[in-house]
């Protein structure tokens, strides 16, 4: 059953918009003694989602000023330091908190990125748990995203971002890519 939880767990990790009564139906077999832990799994997310609505202004040491961003396994926080620094706080959230081999992915990921020193890729700062929530805290690196540079050229009359632009961002992302890829 945690081998059938785990994959739930990671198709949804992965963007898949699956519901349990989809999961349940593709693995009848195994449905009656599936059903309950995925209710139960459930309950922690809502549980999970209601004190994440609540809110709090702190992640370990960091003050939270809003957020940047969010995906199917966690978000991303504009968080302020003690000293005044703006840093961007990545927090696993809800069940992928809870799964071992979304934890292991994470924890991986702040182990490599403390190794990393790239141009192209955010510095590490710091790692932990708050509220059974891992989080990595890392430099905030201002600038546009990619959506917002197509927006600016279109706004400014192009059809699309300038050949010389578009190459520098393509060859700035492939860098760091390829740094983030050589530390594993």
């Amino acid at each position: 059953m945690e081998e059938l939880v785990a994959q739930f767990l990671e198709r949804r990790e992965r963007g898949e918009a699956i519901d349990a009564e989809t999961f349940l139906r593709e693995n009848l077999e195994e449905s009656t003694s599936l059903r309950p832990l995925l209710a139960a799994l459930h309950e922690i997310e809502r549980r999970f989602d209601a004190v994440a609505a609540a809110g709090t202004d702190r992640v370990g040491p960091y003050r939270i000023e809003g957020e940047l961003g969010h995906g199917a396994s966690g978000s991303v926080h504009l968080a302020r330091a003690a000293d005044g620094r703006e840093l961007a706080v990545k927090v696993l959230r809800g069940a992928n908190a809870l799964s071992p081999r979304a934890r292991e992915r994470f924890e991986r990921e702040a182990a490599r990125l403390c190794e990393l020193a790239h141009p192209n890729v955010a510095r590490f700062v710091d790692a932990d748990v708050h509220c059974a929530e891992p989080w990595i805290a890392m430099e905030r690196v201002q600038g546009r995203s990619l959506a917002a540079e197509i927006a600016a050229a279109s706004a400014a009359g192009a059809a699309e971002i300038a050949p010389e632009r578009a190459a520098r961002l393509a060859l700035d992302l492939a860098r760091g890519v390829e740094a983030v890829h050589a530390a594993g």
